[in-house]
């Protein structure tokens, strides 16, 4: 009987002991699904919105049944000791872009109770990341390029000396950190030039697709080629004065802890201006472009001695600059306009090469609204090859600093301005800057009902930068684009028949992973054959030579040709491979897999005009970043390069959009 009686409380111990097990097993699973929960949740809010993600993850918490953050004293030593439940939100030590969650519960005891055993602390972490956006652009704190300050290469006359540009190469642009300038063009623009996002995407041009064929240059599927932020993708409110229904470019701007910043834009107003016939319009930073009808770019040179300027109003274009602050780098949905400025177009030809006494410029009444053309003689704008200001403009134009302010206010309107932004805490704080090209008049364009005539030509140049107010250095400020980017790189293979450009920044956080990479319209070279390819970062070869290594895309994975479109594909989706075998490449004989590609035949031409080319870049899972790129990203070594390799007949001044994005969600849970 004794024996029964002990066999009968083992027994009991035992299915005690599997009952409560069971039951801890079952909450330290719930705790672990609630922890991961809320790091996921809370994570898109960073960098920048720490309390957003502490608020998002507690809340994800609660939804999973855990209800209660800790007190304030509470650490992850003395959690089993605090009220239960209770969950702790922190970022790792060191990291911006993770958030680790903590969950501790008391989970009771039932048959082990009548033994002595009481409630039992189950705890449960979760960390999750929050891979950055790919930081497209150049390092530093200023985007393209702007005309040197020097009197004989800023294109401004002065009283005794004609404006120039410096040719070969302009002056600032593929020097001093500086590798090409920014573009945006006008909707009834051929897609074809350069821009893969702005213009008219139902192009009724012919003039696209692979060398020697005539596909359509319109989008197959229209409803995909506005820019990733906009009010037609959803991604972008559309209650916003002087917004396109397609979006603008956009450039994401990081302001430091404790740091007042201006953000200034160069040559803001569309002012088209002869290149003088020094440059062959092929290597200028300003408008003069072969799609916009002015005489002189188009080699006439009889009107250009007369400087006959184009006084059709509706070519020209009003640029809108919009700054945003930016909460969480997640969605853009909630952000909060601070500023916004407009600047209406002039006719400039001619004004570069006229001393200023005799120059002129013609702009068509009051913020561009007027019918009759008003011409100005012996001034030149202030927005005309400067840097302003978005945050405050009048610095640069008032009655007390421009000579020409009478003139100069009919060129631009303030809509909207709340002075310099100045970033009060403890942690970088995000601006976006959108800029956006309108009618002349300064009308915003609706995509879905637009045609395509009667809209302007413009193909705007200008640069974007961020420093203190009045100039000065902005210590560690940084500016790139966001999503997508449109730019103009020169290529003159009588200089540098292979070079290379850092085109984005890849955080070490993407190791193992595999992004993608769009171009269109790259590499239009005459007078020679081209090669474009990718190169990681400290792959260079130095100066005017072959990287050291080519980015890999994936085994079997083949350059693919999109067509005019980044949606379905009328043309059928050709698969093309990397061409390491043509003749004149710089990789003759190497990998296939090597993310290189002819873009131009051995006599010139354009083998993918107005195509999306897409790559597959595979990023190893041993990838970091040089020495000194933690402390210094912006060193040139940090980034990721397009590369080019020219005839040295060759020579083109070479725009086109770029495109890079993750394979996947970018908020992930780490092992």
């Amino acid at each position: 009987m004794l024996l029964f009686a002990l066999m009968s409380v083992l027994l009991l111990v035992i299915a005690g002991l599997a009952v409560d097990a069971g039951m801890s097993y079952f909450s330290s699973d719930q705790v672990e699904r609630a922890a991961a929960a809320g790091a996921l949740a809370g994570v898109a809010y960073l960098p920048g919105n720490y309390a957003a993600a502490t608020n998002a993850a507690l809340v994800e918490v609660a939804r999973n049944g855990f209800d209660s953050a800790c007190p304030t004293t509470t650490t992850l030593a003395n959690i089993t000791s605090a009220p239960a439940p209770c969950v702790v939100v922190q970022a790792p030590t060191g990291t911006t872009n993770q958030l680790e969650v903590t969950v501790s519960v008391n989970v009771p005891t039932t048959f082990l109770q009548l033994l002595g055993f009481g409630p039992h602390a189950v705890v449960r972490n979760a960390t999750a990341e929050y891979l950055p956006p790919i930081q497209l652009g150049q390092p530093g704190n200023q985007l393209g390029s702007g005309l040197a300050t020097t009197t004989n290469c800023d294109g401004i006359p002065t009283s005794g000396t004609p404006g120039g540009y410096c040719a070969t190469p302009p002056s600032g642009l593929g020097s001093s950190g500086n590798f090409y300038i920014l573009r945006s063009e006008g909707w009834s623009v051929d897609r074809s030039e350069g821009d893969g996002y702005t213009p008219n995407p139902n192009d009724s041009a012919n003039s696209c697709g692979p060398l020697g064929s005539s596909d359509s240059c319109a989008a197959a599927d229209t409803t995909v080629n506005f820019h990733n932020i906009s009010p037609l993708n959803g991604t972008e409110s559309s209650g916003i004065s002087k917004v396109n229904g397609n979006g603008g470019q956009n450039y994401l701007i990081t302001v430091p802890a404790n740091t007042t910043v201006d953000v200034q834009v160069y040559n803001p107003s569309f002012a088209p201006n002869t290149d003088d016939n020094n440059n062959n319009a092929d290597y200028t930073l300003h408008e003069d472009d072969g799609d916009f009808p002015d005489d002189c770019s188009s080699g006439n040179g009889s009107a250009c001695g007369t400087q006959q300027p184009d006084l059709t109003k509706t070519d020209y274009a009003a640029m809108a600059y919009t700054l945003f602050s930016v909460p969480t780098l997640a969605s853009d949905l909630n952000d909060t306009e601070l500023d916004q400025q407009v600047f209406y177009p002039f006719n400039a030809t001619g004004l570069e090469s006229s001393t200023l006494a005799s120059s002129s410029y013609i702009y068509w009444g009051g913020y561009g609204t007027a019918g009759s053309s008003t011409k100005v003689t012996g001034a030149v704008p202030a927005m005309f090859h400067n840097w302003i200001s978005i945050d405050d403009p009048a610095a640069q134009i008032s009655s007390g600093t421009d000579l020409n302010y009478t003139n100069d206010l009919q060129l631009y309107q303030p809509v909207a301005s709340n002075g310099y932004v100045t970033n009060s805490s403890s942690a970088p704080e995000y601006l976006r800057l959108e800029v956006d090209t309108l009618t002349n008049t300064g009308g915003t364009i609706n995509p879905l009902t637009a045609a395509a005539t009667g809209y302007p030509l413009a193909h705007k140049a200008y640069s974007v930068r961020v420093v203190a107010p009045g100039g000065g250095s902005c210590g560690t400020c940084t500016v790139s684009a966001m999503d997508d980017m449109t730019v103009y790189t020169p290529v003159q293979g009588g200089q540098c028949q292979d070079f290379q450009i850092p085109i984005f920044y890849l955080d070490p956080a993407y190791a193992g992973q595999t992004i993608t990479v769009d171009l269109f319209d790259v590499g239009d070279v005459g007078g020679g054959a081209a090669f474009v390819g990718f190169a990681p970062p400290n792959s260079s070869g130095g100066s005017c030579s072959t990287p050291t290594a080519f980015a890999s895309m994936p085994t079997g994975y083949s350059i693919q040709d999109l067509g005019p479109s980044l949606g379905s594909d009328a043309y059928g989706n050709e698969s093309n491979a990397s061409t390491s075998g043509a003749a004149g490449n710089p990789d003759a004989g190497g990998k296939t897999t090597d993310a290189v590609i002819q873009t131009a035949g051995s006599t010139g031409g354009t083998q993918w005009n107005g195509q999306w080319l897409q790559f597959e870049i595979s990023v190893p899972s041993s990838y970091t970043l040089p020495a000194g790129c933690a402390t210094n990203p912006d060193n040139t070594d940090c980034y990721w390069n397009l590369f080019y390799a020219v005839a040295k007949t060759a020579t083109a001044g070479d725009t086109f959009s770029i495109y890079a994005g993750f394979n996947g969600t970018p908020d992930r849970l780490l092992p």
